[in-house]
């Protein structure tokens, strides 16, 4: 196979994973995208480096500084941040898996709670 000069220069532009590009989808279907590190909260605490993303609660169950949510290049993970009411993840069977304060763990599912807040992590609708 021969290569044309011009050939050699091209350059190939890859799609980005959608994996990396969800968002986080609250029961009323409101939408709030996710970088690839973010903690989530009713007023989360600034850190350098990682988003910060205050969530509407009326049912008061989210803790300020509630959890953390990362992408770590193969799955998006999650950490209960020594919140109140806790992080739970949310099985196919509607199974409940309470996580531990302080423990990373790969989202097996896209459904957990935070508080009684039930959200999806989910590609975003365009």
């Amino acid at each position: 196979m021969r290569h044309e000069p011009d050939d050699l220069d091209s350059t190939v532009i890859a799609s980005r994973s959608s994996a990396t590009n969800c968002v986080l989808v609250l029961p009323d279907g409101s939408e709030y995208p996710l970088s690839t590190d973010t903690i989530v909260g009713r007023r989360p605490e600034a850190s350098p480096h990682v988003q910060t993303l205050a969530l509407p609660d009326d049912t008061k169950t989210l803790s300020r500084t509630h959890a953390r949510i990362w992408y770590d290049g193969t799955h998006w993970c999650l950490e209960d941040l020594g919140s109140v009411n806790g992080v739970s993840v949310l099985t196919e069977d509607n199974t409940e898996r309470v996580l531990d304060a302080g423990v990373a763990t790969p989202l097996m599912s896209t459904r957990f709670k935070l508080g009684t807040l039930e959200v999806m992590l989910a590609v975003p609708s365009t």
